[in-house]
C-alpha cells in the first residue's frame, strides 16, 4: 500500500493491540483487510505512525472513520495533542487530515526515503 512500507515485522509488533502504549484498528470487509491504522501514545501526547487504505477502497471514508475512531479513543486516555507525518505530495490525505482538523506545525526534511520526500507534521489539539 505504501512506497515506503514497513516491514512485516513491524506490522506484526503493532497488531498486537494495545500494548506499551500501541494502539492499532483494522478495518475488514469480510476476510478482507481493507485498512488500518497505528499510534502510539504517551501521554498527554500521541501519534499517528501509519494510516493505510487498500486503493480499490479508497475514497469510501474508510481512513476518516479510522482516525475518529482512533481520536475518540486518544480522548478517553487524556490525550490532550496528536501528531502525524504526511508526505508533502499527498494532498489527498493531507486534506483528509485538514478536515478532521488537523493543522501543519512544520516539517521534517528528507523523512521519506523511497522516494526521497519530506515531510510535513500536522497536529490536532483534542482538547
Amino acid at each position: 500500500m505504501f512506497t515506503d512500507s514497513w516491514s512485516r515485522e513491524s506490522l506484526r509488533a503493532m497488531i498486537g493491540g494495545d500494548t506499551a502504549g500501541r494502539i492499532s484498528y483494522v478495518a475488514c470487509e469480510r476476510d478482507h483487510v481493507v485498512g488500518y491504522i497505528f499510534a502510539q501514545l504517551i501521554p498527554p501526547e500521541g501519534e499517528i505512525l501509519n494510516v493505510a487504505v487498500d486503493p480499490a477502497y479508497r475514497r469510501k471514508g474508510i481512513g476518516s472513520r479510522l482516525i475518529e475512531t482512533l481520536l475518540g479513543d486518544l480522548r478517553g486516555r487524556c490525550v490532550e495533542t496528536v501528531f502525524l507525518e504526511v508526505r508533502k505530495s499527498n494532498t489527498a490525505a493531507r486534506a483528509t487530515y485538514r478536515s478532521l482538523g488537523f493543522q501543519a506545525v512544520g516539517q521534517r526534511a528528507g523523512y521519506y526515503r523511497n522516494p526521497p520526500e519530506d515531510a510535513e507534521i500536522m497536529a490536532l489539539r483534542l482538547v
